[in-house]
């Protein structure tokens, strides 16, 4: 079946089918996905990806098909199916990212104080943690660490200088820099 805006609004769930995929005959891959999450949701639509990689079949979903039109998810396509046809497998790349999403600034800096507490006095321990869960650093928090630029954090340290005067700015860069040696992986190669 050609894909097109006519073609998709007549489509409905097979009878005793939660999940249908529909593929477009002009581009292979390219396909539009009806589901049904609970018996009294409603039948929802979105635009998806299909290829194999390492020997497995893979899907990513392009977008909700209310939000997305139907020219816009094949170009979407298009441009996930060009990354898999150079080698590389977006869906494996979104995991990974994922993943490193979770490690956000504010996350990584909780684990970093529970791990500290019992090393430090509690007067240090105080000033770090005022330092890296204050107001200062707020604009990182929800930041993967690993997203955070040396600009970013400058202007933290500007605005610590503006505010507090050079040696607190000091101190919070000391406490920022701990922190990072901390969550930086070791490697033994």
């Amino acid at each position: 079946m050609n894909l097109t805006a006519k073609n998709v609004a007549g489509l409905a769930l097979p009878p005793g089918k939660d999940d249908t995929i529909i593929f477009d005959d002009q581009l292979p891959g390219f396909g539009y996905r009806l589901r049904r999450r609970g018996a009294t949701e409603p039948v929802r639509g979105t635009w998806i990806a299909q290829y194999r990689a390492g020997g497995a079949t893979r899907r990513v979903k392009l977008g909700d098909a209310g939000v997305l039109n139907v020219e816009a998810a094949r170009g979407a396509a298009r441009k996930v199916l060009a990354q898999v046809a150079l080698g590389q497998d977006p869906q494996e790349e979104r995991q990974e990212r994922r993943g490193k999403d979770r490690l956000s600034f504010h996350a990584v800096v909780a684990e970093y104080l529970g791990a500290k507490g019992p090393e430090l006095r509690p007067s240090t321990m105080t000033k770090i943690r005022n330092y890296l869960t204050g107001a200062y650093f707020r604009p990182l928090h929800g930041k993967p660490l690993d997203t955070i630029s040396r600009k970013e954090i400058a202007s933290c340290l500007v605005a610590i200088v503006r505010e507090r005067g050079p040696m607190s700015a000091l101190r919070a860069r000391d406490a920022l820099h701990a922190l990072y040696v901390w969550a930086m992986p070791v490697s033994y190669t």
